[in-house]
């Protein structure tokens, strides 16, 4: 969006702009989101995007040297700059490797082309992990020099090894590494965040404020839209700039960075969509016939015009499921509800109308919620099942009730 275009991140050494940028928003209750602003120049923007151009590349390995059976790589490397999500597709386009891994080893750089990148490797059902590609030929260290660069600009696939130990995903590199549908971060690999500066001409708008809350909620739906918890961006409001909190394993596995097994975030107030105040929860399991593809699926309930509810459910699908007839039921405190979607390819995406404001509250805080999908292909019938926490349920409810009330008396 265009909104996004002022959004950026430097990279650690030099502290740059950081991961979180809507994170100055999202700051703990009574705490001040412009006393933690900091700006930064448009020079030293273009200086820290200079020293470590973004790069990707095909790289080839021994067997098995980005995982079980897996010989072959695309690798990204350096500093997010304009237009990385329409480089990347570009790149992308006219190789038979759409399938690939991806690994990236970067330290951040724009936070809106970080982004862009992220939704190609989500719309291309890519896997991603940090990781450094060594290419044969190459020096091993943290950042690729300008003879290593060069050498990686042509089209065929480079001999190259993976190296874990102290690669990074730092900055703005984790709003494009949550756009895999599959995650890893090895042993030894950094994911770091830090809180953000602004763009000098961007902060000097009259309408910064407004500008500000706009974006905020865009990158907190990116975030929660890729199956992550958008807490992560509360963590990172509190850190310095200048400085890296590489998180934990367990801080890794709690925003649900690392695809592993069922993931669910709680359910979270989500800004107005379509002039519509809602709540939002988000969950990625695996899907498919085989149960052997990660994706993620978004439940929303918004306000409508008439005091009642509605409820909002999409879906990514896996290649097996892509043009399978399908019913969805969801249950909750003892009210069903059933849709089918159209057939597509890509995504489901439903809504309807549901119940009233004290109807929904009652019946959703009874407890957790079943979700079946029912696929019925010419040759087999299958279903999955997932049930849901109601965390953070009755607070989000609680308050879009009283912005729906407001919003209809206005």
């Amino acid at each position: 969006m265009a909104n996004r275009r002022h959004l950026v991140t430097r990279c650690t050494v030099i502290a740059a702009v950081a991961l979180a940028f809507d994170a100055l928003l999202a700051a703990a209750p009574g705490q001040s989101a412009i006393s933690l602003r900091k700006t930064v120049s448009e020079k030293e923007i273009a200086a820290s995007l200079r020293k470590h151009p973004l790069v990707f590349f095909v790289a080839r390995g021994e067997q098995n040297a980005c995982g079980e059976g897996c010989s072959e790589w695309i690798a990204i490397d350096g500093t997010f700059g304009e237009g990385a999500g329409v480089h990347f597709r570009e790149f992308l386009e006219p190789l038979r490797y759409r399938g690939l891994p991806v690994f990236i080893n970067s330290s951040g750089g724009l936070g809106e082309s970080a982004i862009a990148l992220g939704e190609v490797v989500r719309e291309r059902r890519l896997n991603m992990s940090v990781g450094r590609t060594v290419p044969v030929g190459c020096r091993h260290s943290a950042v690729m020099d300008d003879g290593c660069r060069n050498l990686v600009r042509s089209p065929s696939a480079h001999s190259a090894r993976l190296v874990f130990q102290g690669a990074r995903c730092h900055s703005a590199c984790v709003y494009a590494l949550i756009g895999g549908v599959a995650r890893r971060i090895p042993r030894g690999a950094e994911v770091g965040i830090h809180s953000a500066r602004l763009r000098e001409k961007f902060a000097k708008r009259p309408d910064f404020e407004a500008k500000l809350k706009v974006m905020n909620g865009q990158v907190r739906r990116y975030v929660a839209k890729m199956g992550v918890e958008p807490e992560l961006l509360d963590v990172a409001a509190g850190i310095s700039p200048h400085r890296v909190k590489n998180l934990n394993r367990m801080e890794i596995a709690r925003f649900g960075l690392e695809t592993n097994g069922f993931y669910e975030t709680g359910w979270m107030g989500d800004p107005p969509w379509q002039d519509k105040s809602g709540i939002l929860k988000v969950w990625t399991q695996k899907k498919g016939i085989d149960q052997n593809e990660y994706r993620t699926t978004a439940m929303r309930i918004g306000c409508r015009t008439d005091g009642r509810f509605e409820i909002s459910y999409r879906r990514e699908l896996a290649a097996s499921e892509a043009g399978v007839r399908r019913t969805v039921r969801i249950e909750f405190g003892g009210t069903a509800l059933y849709m089918q979607p159209e057939i597509t390819s890509s995504y489901d995406e439903m809504s309807r109308e549901i119940l009233s404001a004290d109807e929904i509250q009652r019946s959703l805080s009874a407890g957790p919620i079943k979700i079946t999908e029912t696929f019925a292909r010419a040759d087999k019938n299958w279903s999955n099942v997932s049930t849901l926490s109601t965390r953070g349920l009755p607070k989000a409810i609680s308050e879009i009730r009283a912005e729906c009330k407001n919003g209809m008396s206005g």
